[in-house]
């Protein structure tokens, strides 16, 4: 094959070739640097249709690339190998692909890592190995697919310039030798993921590989990095991005003024004391998964309409970090001082349509003239379309654990026939009014009309589009009820609105059905074999409900096919 690697890759290794399309791109125009810049909000499909067409034969043509939105990657190695598709540059119209054909073949003889496979080597490094060699620090901590979009961001900004044509005379044009300044890098950032970042934020990114690169260049070179079984020691295309990040010039500029210090500075000064740094800013927070799953293989293919196993389970991932308030320069709160934020890595704005609606409303009426419960059914039914059900509360069903159970007290001396509960099914502001106009007429409303009970639903739904797979978006749909299960939480005082019960019947619990049962029974997610079970979770400063909580169990896993009660028992919420 006449194709040659491109600069710093390796030549000795198996390489497949794909044909690629035409490249042509609406809304697109060449800058000075001759790069792809901002596109018009209104391209912002076409462009993505055309990443995705590029995704679909990178990754027909090589396994270290995968097509696919990169908020919705199921797993660590999914987001890398898609941003890994982000930073191949497109071809010419119908030029060979060259690239890898998996990641065995993209380390020559010398360990030097191919340009395709670096990205996927540097995450391997970060992720999957914790980035070994780094010393870590307090404050706030790095997010690691921040970290890797900014290289991949950098490392495109460096394939682009490769495809510029060199001045005459066969030099290469300065614009491949300037430094990675966060304005190039803000503009290739936008190129590439359609979306716009206030250059300002890259102060910080840059920061974060300067940190990381040198340690992870270094870790290279003490030949203890394999993958696959290959041994690597050189990553060139991650190197190049290391100088060119301006890490150097600084600190040599900070050497040289601590060697030469001015006539005004050399008086001994005592500096004032830094503030002692809190624990938690001096921790070291790891960033985490949680595998989630199904009570058994049979819910799991009843959920998914597939073999169990079929498609990989997802995790639910976290990066802890001390609590920041969102404007800068402003002293948390004292309660949340040492606190941690726990956030899921799930775009809910960008991956879901939101929809809400009123499932049930209970209304409280009286009226003049005498009716029963079935009677107002009837009519709400037949003159509204309205599905109801209406009980005379001077008649109240004594075994009643529905939400009849919590209707307040009415003075039993009242004469039946003109006091009533209605709740009505998925009611709107038109039917509604139908209903109370229908009641009035028949039986003549009497004083005020008090809503007593308003059921809410909040639907998520994964968009739809067309570089989201069925397989995304059942993945999607899954890490949202792992998110709702994990982070749908009130205060705990507003649930308990009955004296007799207990406090812990606030605490959450989990019913879910497994292979054995169709339903099983409340399961707590702390639960006490033994001792106090009338305290609630909530109550941490008494000692035998904290000791329930920090003993060697790990509490109840939570299942994807649960059904979760918090507050009252269920039947009486």
């Amino acid at each position: 094959m006449s194709e040659q690697p491109e600069d710093g890759g390796a030549s000795d290794t198996n390489m497949t070739t794909a044909s690629a399309a035409p490249t042509t791109e609406p809304g697109r125009a060449h800058s000075g640097r001759n790069h792809l810049v901002r596109s018009p909000k209104g391209h912002r499909k076409g462009l993505q249709a055309i990443d995705h067409n590029w995704g679909a034969q990178l990754a027909r043509a090589s396994a270290l690339f995968e097509v696919g939105d990169l908020g919705r990657a199921p797993d660590d190695v999914a987001f890398l190998r898609r941003l890994n598709t982000s930073v191949k540059p497109r071809e010419g119209s119908y030029k060979p692909i060259y690239a890898p054909e998996k990641l065995t073949d993209a380390v020559d003889t010398d360990g030097r890592l191919h340009p395709d496979a670096e990205l996927l080597a540097f995450g391997q490094w970060l992720i999957t190995e914790g980035a070994p060699g780094v010393v870590q620090r307090g404050g706030r901590q790095i997010n690691p697919r921040d970290v890797l979009k900014t290289l991949a961001t950098a490392l495109a900004e460096l394939n682009q310039r490769q495809t510029e044509t060199p001045v005459a005379g066969g030099r290469t044009g300065p614009a491949r030798n300037l430094n990675l300044t966060k304005t190039i890098l803000a503009d290739r950032w936008a190129d590439i993921f359609h979306e716009a970042v206030p250059t300002s934020d890259f102060d910080r990114r840059i920061a974060s590989l300067n940190r990381l690169l040198p340690a992870y260049l270094d870790h290279l070179r003490t030949g203890q990095f394999a993958i696959e079984g290959k041994t690597a020691r050189k990553s060139p295309m991650i190197r190049k991005v290391h100088g060119l990040l301006g890490a150097k010039s600084a600190l040599k500029a900070s050497a040289s003024s601590k060697a030469a210090p001015s006539a005004a500075s050399a008086a001994p000064i005592k500096a004032p004391a830094a503030p002692a740094r809190t624990p938690l800013e001096s921790a070291d927070f790891k960033r985490f998964a949680i595998n989630l799953r199904y009570a058994a293989s049979g819910r799991e293919s009843e959920y998914r309409q597939r073999l169990a196993g079929a498609l990989p389970l997802p995790e639910l991932n976290y990066t802890p970090e001390p609590y920041q308030p969102r404007t800068s320069g402003i002293s948390p709160p004292a309660n949340r001082h040492n606190h941690l934020v726990l956030t899921p890595d799930l775009d809910i704005a960008k991956h879901f349509r939101m929809t809400a609606l009123i499932d049930r409303m209970a209304l409280l009426i009286s009226t003049i003239k005498p009716a029963t419960g079935r009677a107002i059914s009837e009519l709400l039914k037949r003159d509204c379309g309205i599905i109801a059900f209406a009980e005379d509360r001077t008649i109240p069903d004594r075994k009643a654990k529905d939400w009849r159970a919590k209707l307040p007290p009415l003075d039993q001396s009242l004469p039946t026939g003109h006091h009533f509960a209605i709740m009505i099914q998925e009611p709107t502001a038109t039917s509604l009014r139908a209903a109370l106009q229908a009641m009035n007429g028949e039986w003549e409303i009497v004083g005020p009309v008090v809503p007593f009970l308003i059921e809410m639903a909040v639907d998520f739904y994964p968009d739809k589009d067309a570089s989201t797979s069925p397989d995304e978006r059942l993945i999607l749909r899954e890490q949202m009820v792992a998110a709702l299960q994990r982070h749908h939480w009130c205060e705990p005082d507003v649930l308990l609105s009955d004296s007799n019960d207990v406090p812990r019947n606030r605490d959450a619990r989990q019913v879910y059905a497994d292979d054995t049962a169709r339903r099983g029974a409340p399961r707590f997610l702390f639960p006490r074999k033994k001792g106090n079970n009338i305290d609630s979770d909530q109550e941490l400063l008494k000692p035998e409900v904290r000791n329930a909580i920090l003993d060697a169990g790990t509490g109840e896993a939570l299942m994807l096919n649960a059904t979760h009660y918090h507050a009252l028992k269920p039947g009486r919420s």
